[in-house]
């Protein structure tokens, strides 16, 4: 590919009844795909988010898009195509399971990561020997992809970090003049990015999820793909904190949400409440954000609302955690990434069980996907049930008689680091009470108000679901 780009790409005349669905016109598009020949960036819908994009064979254009964003140099790009046709192009060795999943999902939310071809710039892979293709379904991006002739690598449109925009509006106000066009496409009909897969080892990993579910993707694979949490290629929405608003983030229980908001207050906050459920809509928050109950719905119009959320004026955003059953993967991925927590990397998290219960929560833990798990009752030395996908499981040492009820405990690393401030201060509950000693160092909720008062929130709803075990 040369450096400009233009001597490789193959546009094709738009047809004179070019139907964009109420998009951009056909002269749009033409200018468009002229901008991006010229190094020119391009904002442009597609079904999952707005994407920023630039000539992906054209290194100079692509470092404007890391420019506009703010997105550090080593962040891969996702390159576009107007048709699966386009893969040999940009990837080698493509393996026959990568073309029956492009058959079967292309067009559509799905990005494959494949082993790059010599010819892409490494400023599109962030350094690497892999890159991520797709081909969006929208009609304003298809007739885009096929004006321009080539690959149009582009991550969601806004500045780094932040939340992706799913309508035009919101494209202009994150990125102002740092964009030269800025295409008409409505709303977004997915709203979240596009599901990553990976198909460069012997297994399929699932490195982001997205419109695309695991459960959609086995019936082609032969067998559900592995869900990556650490390791495999740097893909783009992987950083802990991503797809965040202003305004902080904090996802909670249904059961706490209300002693959440009390608690907030109690420190001073204004308080807005993002839930489906208009029983715990009604709290006394300072602004309440209804969600769709529908996950494909929510999905829809979760960045929106996320985005509002700043106009609202208030201190924290307290999320009431949706479902977990399936189809909900995407939204918790974003909803964690935009509290600033990998919701897919281990968690701590302290359960309390009656007696014959813990094997219960443990399963259900398990089909939560908790990596490390181990638990006890009474002088039982600890359990270890299972860890997933090559984890190392985590000893614990000795426990303490747990007195009446079981104490399931989950970590996240060696240093016990990442452990909820709410768990620990449930820790701390149960020592007092003789249930169990403590387990892990007490990270400090100095300066902190909001998440000192999530903590006191969770430990009070707790102690009163449970007098007996919590004083």
């Amino acid at each position: 590919m040369s450096a400009s780009g233009n001597r490789t790409n193959h546009p094709i005349a738009l047809p004179t009844d070019l139907d964009t669905r109420g998009g951009a016109t056909r002269e749009e598009i033409a200018a468009a795909a002229s901008t991006l020949r010229d190094g020119g960036l391009v904002a442009f819908p597609t079904e999952t988010v707005y994407g920023l994009g630039a000539d992906a064979s054209n290194p100079v254009a692509v470092a404007r898009i890391f420019a506009a964003k703010g997105r550090p140099a080593d962040h891969p790009l996702i390159v576009h195509l107007a048709s699966a046709d386009l893969l040999d192009a940009w990837a080698v060795r493509v393996p026959d399971v990568a073309r029956r999943v492009a058959e079967r999902f292309w067009p559509g939310p799905l990005t494959l990561v494949l082993h790059r071809h010599p010819d892409v710039p490494l400023a599109v892979t962030g350094g690497q020997d892999t890159v991520g293709v797709r081909v969006p379904s929208h009609p304003v991006a298809h007739a885009l992809l096929t004006a321009f002739g080539g690959g149009v690598a582009a991550p969601s449109a806004n500045r780094f970090g932040r939340v992706s925009p799913t309508t035009r509006e919101r494209v202009v106000a994150e990125l102002g003049d740092r964009v030269d066009l800025v295409l008409e496409g409505g709303a977004c009909e997915v709203g979240l990015e596009s599901t990553i897969l990976d198909l460069t080892g012997e297994r399929p990993r699932l490195l982001r999820p997205g419109g695309i579910g695991a459960a959609a993707l086995a019936e082609v694979l032969a067998d559900a793909p592995t869900r990556t949490v650490v390791g495999g290629p740097r893909t783009p929405g992987r950083l802990a904190s991503h797809y965040a608003p202003t305004t902080p983030v904090r996802v909670v229980e249904a059961a706490v949400l209300p002693e959440a908001v009390r608690a907030a207050h109690a420190a001073g906050m204004r308080v807005a409440v993002l839930t489906a459920d208009g029983d715990v809509a009604r709290t006394d928050a300072d602004a309440v954000v209804t969600m769709p109950s529908s996950a494909d719905a929510y999905a829809r119009e979760l960045y929106a609302r996320l985005a509002g959320v700043d106009a609202l004026g208030c201190d924290v955003a307290l999320v009431r955690r949706p479902p977990a059953s399936a189809g909900w993967e995407a939204v918790h991925d974003r909803l964690g990434r935009s509290e600033g927590v990998d919701p897919h990397a281990p968690r701590g998290l302290v359960v309390v069980a009656r007696p014959g219960d813990a094997g219960a929560c443990a399963d259900e833990a398990l089909r939560a996907g908790v990596v490390l798990l181990s638990a006890w009752v009474g002088d039982a030395p600890p359990r270890v049930l299972t860890a997933p996908d090559g984890a190392r499981p985590l000893h614990l040492g000795e426990p303490e008689p747990c007195g009446p009820g079981a104490l399931i405990r989950l970590d996240a690393s060696d240093e016990n680091l990442g452990i909820p401030v709410a768990a620990v201060e449930l820790v701390d509950a149960l020592v007092a009470t003789g249930v169990a000693g403590r387990l892990a160092p007490r990270p400090s909720t100095d300066g902190d108000p909001l998440a000192a008062a999530l903590a006191h929130a969770e430990l009070a709803t707790l102690a009163g679901r449970h007098p007996d075990v919590v004083a």
